[in-house]
């Protein structure tokens, strides 16, 4: 299964390719903006993509968006420490699979 993580920490993506390092048949490839986010989209589509919110220059709201104009099929979970149900809902509205919160506050 091919996962993109599109994060602008690289703590993040290391982490979720650490996670994933032993499991069989798991490609998890990283990116640092929209930019590139979409671009390995669209080198690779993978079947899952988890995309913060808050990136530099385009919002990880608007890579979901420019990625579903290019396959309404995509599965997207966004990630954020934003966990504000405005922002759930509008991830959601927008068409995303799932909302993840890294908030610590409920560890």
């Amino acid at each position: 299964m091919r996962v993109l993580i599109v994060d602008d920490h690289p703590i993040i993506i290391a982490a979720c390719q650490a996670l994933f390092a032993d499991e069989a048949g798991f490609i998890v490839t990283g990116a640092a903006d929209a930019a590139s986010g979409l671009a390995s989209f669209i080198a690779g589509p993978p079947e899952v993509c988890a995309i913060d919110i808050n990136l530099p220059s385009v919002s990880g709201m608007e890579l979901a968006r420019q990625i579903f104009g290019r396959d309404a099929e995509a599965r997207i979970v966004m990630f954020s420490v934003n966990d504000d149900p405005v922002f759930v809902a509008t991830a959601i509205d927008i068409g995303v699979k799932g909302y993840v919160s890294k908030s610590l506050r409920f560890l």
